[in-house]
């Protein structure tokens, strides 16, 4: 009667995990048709791994907006994607980021050296739970950044090679949790590196040919001890 028991144990512990191997077949033959439609539209995925539950990063240098429109949804399917990058994405426009309300957990977003400005940030302002938007070679002025104010989360803001000027600062000071300030070959003056004295959670800033003078960034130094600043100049 044990013996018989311990067998009917052993064959039910037999079926449960069978059942376990094969939803997990099924699952990795739900995944690729996934990957296979971003990398179709000339998109990378990040990493590249058997198993959706591993992409983190998706990259769709060459997506146009009706691409955007029509890979969300398999974006959304991604359970663990956090990061989208459209950089060198020429045919993406401001009104495609629209498209992006539907990807609410984005953390990451990288929109360098493509043809969005402001009107694009009003289409992104709603991804509150942004991380890092990386914004270099862009269009986006002082006025874009002020679209994007209610962004508190971010950590990472790269706005180097955009037409900012020292106004838009007013805006960055407001980022509670930023740690990443990149401001290279920007209009950024002394007046814009003193409005950035009370950012305690600033860890690095990088001002590579921009018109500051020394004691402008001796002041900031003095005011933020912790803060890293790259200047690009020789000691």
């Amino acid at each position: 009667m044990k013996l018989r028991t311990l067998l009917l144990t052993l064959g039910l512990l037999l079926i449960v995990a069978a059942r376990i191997e094969a939803q997990q077949k099924i699952q990795d033959l739900l995944e690729p048709p996934v990957i296979a439609e971003i990398k179709m539209f000339g998109g990378s995925v990040n990493p590249d791994a058997p198993g959706k539950v591993a992409v983190e990063t998706v990259s769709l240098p060459r997506a146009s907006d009706a691409d955007l429109k029509h890979l969300v949804p398999f974006l959304q399917r991604l359970p663990h994607f956090q990061t989208l990058s459209l950089a060198h994405a020429s045919r993406i426009t401001d009104a495609g980021l629209a498209y992006l309300k539907d990807l609410p957990n984005l953390r990451g977003l990288d929109l360098n050296y493509t043809n969005i400005g402001d009107p694009g940030m009003e289409n992104i302002k709603t991804l509150t739970g942004l991380q890092e938007l990386r914004l270099s070679h862009t269009k986006v002025t002082d006025a874009g950044v002020e679209a994007i104010r209610g962004l508190k989360d971010l950590r990472t803001l790269v706005l180097s090679s955009t037409p900012i000027t020292d106004r838009a600062l007013d805006t960055v000071k407001t980022f509670p949790n930023l740690e990443t300030l990149k401001l290279c070959s920007t209009a950024i003056t002394d007046n814009g590196l003193d409005a950035l004295k009370d950012m305690k959670s600033l860890r690095l800033l990088t001002i590579h040919n921009t018109k500051f003078s020394d004691q402008a960034v001796r002041n900031l130094q003095m005011a933020l001890p912790n803060l890293v600043i790259d200047t690009g100049r020789q000691p």
